[in-house]
């Protein structure tokens, strides 16, 4: 309470709301080489401006902005012949970046009672730093006269979201960084509550709420929220540790209550809160799950009691299970809802009481991965709708590609259009694909990041519709400094969700080499939840691409904070088909003369029907069916497709599928790779190999006890020959052979050869491979005291990838299907190590290839 004035929080459930030879091979495998270096990750004129078209300074805009943004000079660039149609400008920063990941909501449209007022909140930086940033609210009724802006809190903050109460009072969460708020960490989140009558006025009374578990090593911040409609506030945070791994989330509902915020959480609180005073030590948040960056969000539905907590999680078994190198770009995507705004949460010990649910269920053989934005929004019917953002897995370099992306939904009803058919878990709402050499996204982004979602509300003409906006980076618009220019897109759907329409670009701003404080680069939009005639959207116009405090750009500029209205009434559904498959790529293994079938999917996206025809041209490649033809939200088509080597042995065949279809996404004719080794020689065997340079012989004990030397032998099949010149000294050497090599420790006796003295060499290997050095040129022992040698023999072999003791071709496959296809894992897993760089990818099939096809060096046994 302020003033006098009561905050009241009631459920209220109807308010709106490709034959080849060893050769090709080789020259194949140097293409991967060349992949890699090429795909490596590191991480016209004027338009005629009518007054009623011009952008609207509110106030505090810089001197002449008209001249100086919609009439700039073209020194350096170009400028595009169309420029932003925002309608008003909410505010300025130098500080671009909103968010690192997913986008909470920065806006809310209030219609609340009449008001029908916007509220916006954003972090700034006032003037080029060093200064502290801070968190900034502002509010628009709905005659558009604009409140002067509110700093929410008098101290450093930033990476703020807003919610809406029912009864039009608003919520700002959000991080500190401030020094006043006391150890463990200064680090601390958030709430501030507007208490005013007046809608928008920003008396914002602020609360530290517990952000903090036994598990943390400092409290929580980047958090993300939302109101439900009982009135609780939902919050998740992650502990602030910047580094790489995994970190926990925290959740924490809070609820006013009079002057103080009861916050609370499975096992946890309650916890009364009074407002302006930090959080008392032990006042802890409740542990939900362990994520690898800023990827958690809190869903609610302002027409029933339902509440969602989503978030992103590491797939731990993707590449390898100890490789967290991939912790951030190989995710599955988890939610857990409640249907009583959180109270059987509360009402329970841990959240480990509850079922998760994993809605991408990500297999081994998808060839997409959940990388870090998400956004969730209720339907009218209560269904929970996700989206996320996706990267390919480019098989010629073994890493996931920034430049291949999917736009991707889900929600309950997606599940039920195919049912037993685990291949539909998502939609696909767009798709970006470029080869990276005229595009370069900036810092946490991906060619489609930072997706927002709203519902078209009750009572209006797209009463129902999902509507989606999101950055995206297009070719050939690259700032001087060489980074992406962004631009606000959007799609929606009419059937929640089965299919989108083909997106739009909402600003078509291109600004190609503009010098920093000229470009226009529109990024970090949030999309207001509820549509009503309009999209209501906030983002920022950085005038230089890129996070200049992510070392990106080149100059600190003065950015924008910008509203936008896009009317949705005149919008309409357009016949258009839009194709996606999946594998992008096969990469088989097949015996000698051998035959394998294989699979893939077809599906429409599109918004009429989709059909097509499948070529091929190769005798070893058969397709079935041909042709195909897929009605709107139809379920996939699969295509069975047969290898048969028949007349092969000992190569690799390479072909291509094509897919010629009536797609209008700019997929009307694709291509499938298809690569199929052919082998079953053998290359190596499992037999140890001892030599001895003159002038000495041997005596070679096995781990069971079992010796042989120069006059007797108790391992079966081994020999001893002492015949041959092994290194051309002129010498006879002695040599044992051990077929059937055991694991163990072999006991190596080294002894003088009578009234002969010198130097010897000793090696042991196992045949086919190159030979390791025990001694080299070591002074003869002594006659009666042998040098003796430990050879332990391992139990596996670098390079035997699938585990039959021989290293060929078939390994390179194996290899190759475990790391981009999630085959078997090699046995033992180390085994796949081939360069020893303890590491498992690509470069271990190129170095096995170049050692089977070309004389390279052998595996590091």
């Amino acid at each position: 309470m302020r003033d006098g004035v009561r905050l009241t929080f009631l459920y209220q459930p109807n308010r709106e709301e490709a034959e080849m030879s060893r050769k090709v091979l080789l020259v194949f495998a140097f293409f991967l080489v060349f992949s890699v270096l090429v795909f490596g990750f590191a991480f016209a004129e004027k338009s005629t401006v009518r007054k009623s078209e011009l952008l609207k300074p509110i106030d505090s805009t810089p001197e002449n902005y008209i001249s100086q943004y919609l009439l700039k000079s073209p020194t350096g660039y170009v400028p595009s012949s169309f420029r932003p149609t925002a309608d008003a400008i909410v505010g300025t920063t130098w500080y671009e970046p909103q968010q690192p990941c997913s986008m909470p909501k920065m806006i809310a449209n209030d219609y609340q009672g009449g008001i029908n007022g916007q509220h916006f909140c954003w972090t700034e930086w006032p003037a080029e730093p060093p200064v502290s940033r801070y968190v900034n609210y502002r509010y628009n009724d709905t005659g558009g006269s604009w409140q002067n802006k509110v700093a929410v809190d008098s101290v450093s903050t930033g990476f703020a979201g807003l919610d809406i109460f029912l009864d039009s009072h608003i919520a700002v969460i959000y991080h500190t960084t401030a020094a006043k708020y006391p150890e463990p960490s200064p680090r601390r989140t958030m709430i501030a509550i507007d208490t005013s009558a007046t809608p928008g006025a920003g008396e914002f009374v602020l609360y530290d709420i517990p952000d903090s578990t036994e598990t943390m090593e400092e409290a929580g911040m980047w958090p993300h929220g939302g109101i439900d409609s009982c009135g609780n506030i939902h919050v998740l945070a992650l502990e602030g540790i910047i580094a790489h791994g995994t970190y926990p989330i925290g959740y924490v509902r809070c609820t006013p209550e009079g002057n103080l915020l009861r916050c609370e959480g499975p096992g946890r609180g309650p916890y009364y809160i009074t407002a302006d005073q930090f959080c008392q030590p032990g006042s802890l948040v409740s542990y939900l799950d362990h994520t690898s960056c800023e990827s958690y969000i809190v869903t609610t539905d302002p027409h029933s009691k339902k509440v969602a907590l989503v978030w992103t999680k590491w797939t731990e078994n993707w590449p390898v299970s100890d490789d967290t190198s991939q912790c951030q770009i190989a995710q599955d995507v988890w939610y857990i809802e409640s249907d009583s705004c959180g109270n059987d949460w509360i009402h329970a010990d841990t959240f480990g009481d509850f079922t998760y649910t994993n809605i991408t269920r990500w297999k081994s053989n998808d060839p997409y991965r959940t990388y870090c934005d998400l956004a969730g929004v209720y339907d009218l019917d209560h269904n929970l709708h996700i989206f996320w953002n996706a990267h390919y897995l480019r098989e010629a370099i073994g890493k996931y590609d920034p430049y291949d992306v999917k736009l991707m939904h889900w929600s309950p009803n997606i599940e039920l259009v195919c049912p037993g058919d685990d291949t539909v878990r998502y939609t696909v709402v767009a798709t970006r694909k470029s080869d990276g050499t005229h595009t370069n996204p900036w810092a946490w982004n991906r060619l489609i990041s930072k997706m927002s979602v709203g519902i078209g509300i009750p009572g209006s003409e797209k009463q129902g519709w999902l509507f989606c906006v999101w950055q995206q980076f297009d070719d050939d618009d690259l700032s001087a400094s060489g980074y992406s220019n962004g631009e606000l897109y959007f799609s929606f759907s009419t059937n929640l969700g089965l299919t989108w329409h083909t997106p739009k670009n909402l600003t078509q701003t291109p600004s190609p080499g503009c010098p920093a404080g000229n470009c226009d680069s529109e990024a970090w939009p949030s999309l207001a939840t509820r549509v009503d005639s309009f999209m209501h959207i906030q983002y920022i116009l950085d005038r230089d691409a890129g996070v200049v405090d992510e070392e990106q750009g080149v100059i600190y500029t003065e950015n924008y904070v910008m509203y936008k209205k896009e009317k949705v009434d005149t919008l309409t559904v357009s016949a258009v088909a839009r194709i996606d498959w999946a594998p992008k790529e096969f990469w088989l293994a097949v015996e000698n003369g051998g035959t394998t079938v294989e699979t893939f999917w077809i599906r429409n996206i599109g918004t009429t029907t989709l059909m097509g025809n499948l070529i091929e041209t190769a005798d070893w490649l058969d397709l079935r069916p041909t042709s195909f033809s897929l009605p709107e939200g139809a379920c996939p088509k699969f295509i069975e497709v047969t290898i048969d080597a028949f007349t092969y042995a000992e190569t690799l065949l390479v072909d291509t599928i094509r897919i010629m279809s009536n797609d209008e996404g700019g997929n009307d004719s694709v291509y499938i790779p298809v690569k199929v080794m052919v082998s079953d020689q053998s290359f190596l065997t499992d037999t140890l190999v001892v030599a001895a340079y003159s002038p000495v012989d041997l005596i070679i004990i096995d781990p069971i006890g079992a010796s042989i030397g120069i006059d007797f032998n108790t391992i079966p099949d081994a020999t001893y020959d002492t015949t041959q010149d092994l290194n051309d000294d002129g010498d006879l050497d002695d040599l044992v052979t051990m077929p059937n090599r055991l694991v163990g420790d072999y006991l190596i006796e080294v002894v003088a050869e009578p009234a002969d003295t010198g130097e010897y060499d000793l090696g042991v290997r196992i045949d086919g491979s190159d030979m390791v050095l025990l001694a080299d040129n070591q002074p003869s022992p002594s006659p009666d005291e042998p040098d003796t040698f430990i050879y332990n023999s391992v139990e596996y072999l670098k390079g035997d990838a699938n585990g039959d003791w021989k290293i060929n071709l078939s390994d390179v496959i194996y290899l190759a299907n475990y790391l981009l296809k999630g085959g078997p894992e090699p046995q033992p897993l180390e085994s796949g190590d081939v360069n020893c760089d303890d590491k498992i990818n690509l470069g271990d099939v190129i170095y096995l290839a170049n050692y089977l096809l070309k004389g390279g060096p052998p595996p590091c046994n």
